[in-house]
């Protein structure tokens, strides 16, 4: 008896909970699931398994590769899903501190354009009232 051989991969995706009577949305929540590709033919250096993405769709995965798309077992599995995912959060939190700087810089360029124009508005608030002191 032959038994099929598969290799593992832990994506997430978000699910929607549905639209309400209003056609309101429901929110969404996140669901973490296990996906099994079948391994078609093994090779000295990898795998090709059948890949969903088109019918009759094959891709290779590497055996001594560091980052793999799929793995030999669901530990293995689960310790890449995880480094993904801190590879993830270390470039979100990356670009949202650069949006951050971003929104910095463009207040600084904002306050100082606003500099520029009220030593202008002050001085000229400055004239009106030693006119009207001199006048007085």
């Amino acid at each position: 008896m032959i038994t099929d051989k598969y290799l593992y991969r832990y994506e997430n995706h978000r699910r929607s909970n549905g639209v309400g009577e209003f056609e309101e949305s429901l929110g969404s929540h996140l669901e973490v699931r296990c996906c099994r590709y079948k391994i078609l033919t093994e090779t000295p250096k990898g795998f090709w398994i059948s890949y969903p993405s088109n019918i009759n769709s094959k891709r290779l995965v590497m055996k001594k590769c560091l980052r793999k798309f799929a793995c030999i077992d669901k530990e293995t599995a689960a310790e890449s899903f995880t480094a993904r995912k801190n590879k993830q959060i270390k470039i979100l939190k990356h670009q949202i501190k650069d949006a951050e700087c971003a929104l910095s810089i463009i207040t600084n360029i904002q306050n100082k354009e606003r500099k520029l124009l009220c030593p202008q508005t002050k001085q000229k608030s400055k004239s009106k009232q030693s006119l009207s002191a001199t006048a007085a």
